[in-house]
């Protein structure tokens, strides 16, 4: 398989990415809606402003990648090559997007929207999870053992289903370990 190789900064969204690689590359303001990111690898890239919604994500390498003020609704990164997934996100909308069995220890959100995003099975040890709104995301076998929930808001995550030892909350945000008991904290 003839696989082209990119080291440069984009702001075209004509690019074919399917299958291609791309190192230390920055795309900036590029919208790739429903694009096709299957097979291409991305190592020490960023993404700025772009919009990623509904992307195929099939067998896609993303190695040190950034996302910064991106939409990217509907992303299933579950779909991604597991070998070496590491990824940060600044600012994005990752709305009912998967991580269903993603290894995500030390990976940084922050300010982002994570509603209705499946973390099902997901390991997010020592993750930090700073200014994140949780509403409607799944929590199930998860791993958050050392992670950053301190100024998140919104989760509802049973400490009988996930492993929350060592968890950095702050008294604003420990409703969302009780909800299922119904509890009234005042």
């Amino acid at each position: 398989m003839n696989q082209s190789y990119f080291e440069q900064t984009f702001l075209d969204d004509t690019l074919s990415i399917a299958k291609c690689e791309f190192e230390a590359c920055i795309f900036k303001n590029i919208n790739f809606s429903q694009s096709d990111f299957s097979g291409a690898v991305f190592i020490d890239c960023e993404f700025v402003q772009c919009n990623i919604s509904n992307i195929n994500l099939q067998d896609c390498s993303l190695r040190e990648v950034q996302f910064s003020e991106c939409k990217m609704i509907g992303c299933l990164f579950d779909r991604c090559n597991k070998f070496g997934l590491s990824m940060s996100f600044k600012k994005c909308n990752l709305g009912h997007s998967s991580f269903y069995q993603c290894n995500l220890k030390k990976t940084k959100f922050e300010s982002c929207d994570l509603r209705e995003v499946d973390f099902t099975s997901t390991n997010l040890s020592e993750s930090k999870l700073l200014q994140c709104d949780f509403l409607g995301a799944r929590f199930e076998n998860s791993n958050l053992e050392k992670a950053d929930l301190s100024s998140s808001q919104n989760f509802d995550i049973d400490p009988s289903m996930n492993n929350i030892n060592k968890a950095i909350v702050s008294l604003n945000n420990l409703e969302g370990f009780l909800l299922k008991h119904q509890l009234t904290i005042i």
